[in-house]
């Protein structure tokens, strides 16, 4: 067996090499794919470099098992992308990558560190039912179009740092078991979304921004989750929303919850049940008139 090294090549039609074994070391880089890309089924064992490349049609690894250390750095999907049920088991970068299509990593299993820093996500961008079980960066990511985290599970360690969300953006029915981060990142789309989640370990959102005074936030909802390790809201000063739902929560023993900083024209705050260790809700402010319609503290049985 030969390592494969096909570096600074065009390709100008359609590749299939699906349900092919790259078994010693692949190098792709700054090759530049014209048409449509297939890789489904396709095992890399060793490490595989997809560096500076070009995917102008629709590309595709379904199914694609990358077993030794793989780099997508600074490359172009410019069509849509789908790594729908993946297995990324080695170290994995999309550091820097571009994604102008529409992006799929529905069920996507990643085992390993994986690196998504300063990459961009123009179109909608489907990680549902995606694993992480290993530790993930998202710092300052673009999130330009819908964006899905639905049923994903984090176990290893994530952080969103910095990260930009512009558009509707739901975690529902996400586990959150590791330590996950949003420090800094900021939300300006229609909606955000966390229903029916899970935490085990802790969902950090520190000094996170909720729109802006000029184009606010629409809508943030927490509801119908169970919490039994830490949730922590802590926004900075210059965002608003207009309205900011916390309701339905099952706050476990020894759990830790707590909303600072928060800006928004409606607070509701219902039907929140258990025995946390703590609880806080301080140097919030509701701009609107309310007081028990837009303010709701109804059945807090703490």
């Amino acid at each position: 067996m030969i390592e494969l090294f096909l570096m600074e090549l065009n390709f100008l039609v359609k590749l299939l090499l699906m349900k092919c074994g790259f078994f010693n070391e692949a190098s792709f880089d700054k090759v530049q794919f014209f048409d449509k890309v297939y890789f489904q089924n396709t095992q890399f064992l060793n490490e595989t470099s997809f560096k500076l490349i070009r995917f102008s049609g629709v590309s595709s690894f379904e199914k694609a098992i990358f077993s030794g250390r793989t780099f997508f750095n600074k490359t172009q999907f410019s069509n849509g992308t789908s790594f729908a049920e993946a297995q990324l088991s080695n170290e994995i970068s999309f550091s820097e990558a571009k994604f102008s299509g529409s992006i799929s990593f529905v069920g996507a299993k990643f085992s390993n560190v994986i690196f998504f820093e300063g990459t961009e996500f123009l179109k909608e961008t489907l990680f549902y039912k995606a694993q992480f079980s290993g530790r993930t960066f998202f710092w300052e990511a673009q999130f330009s179009g819908r964006t899905s985290f639905d049923e994903a599970q984090f176990s290893g360690g994530t952080s969103f740092g910095g990260a930009q969300f512009s558009d509707k953006t739901s975690f529902d029915r996400a586990q959150f078991s590791g330590i996950t981060s949003f420090d800094g990142a900021q939300f300006s789309g229609e909606y955000v979304g966390f229903f029916s989640v899970k935490i085990d370990g802790s969902l950090l959102l520190n000094g996170c921004v909720l729109g802006s005074q000029e184009k606010p936030l629409n809508r943030f909802l927490f509801e119908s989750s169970e919490i039994k390790g830490n949730l922590k809201l802590n926004f900075a000063s210059e965002g608003l929303v207009n309205e900011f739902t916390i309701e339905e929560l099952n706050l476990f023993e020894k759990s830790y919850f707590s909303v600072e900083g928060l800006i928004a024209n409606k607070l509701v705050l219902n039907t929140l049940y258990g025995n946390p260790q703590s609880f806080v809700v301080s140097k919030t402010k509701v701009l609107k008139s309310f007081p028990f319609s837009t303010v709701s503290f109804r059945q807090l049985g703490l």
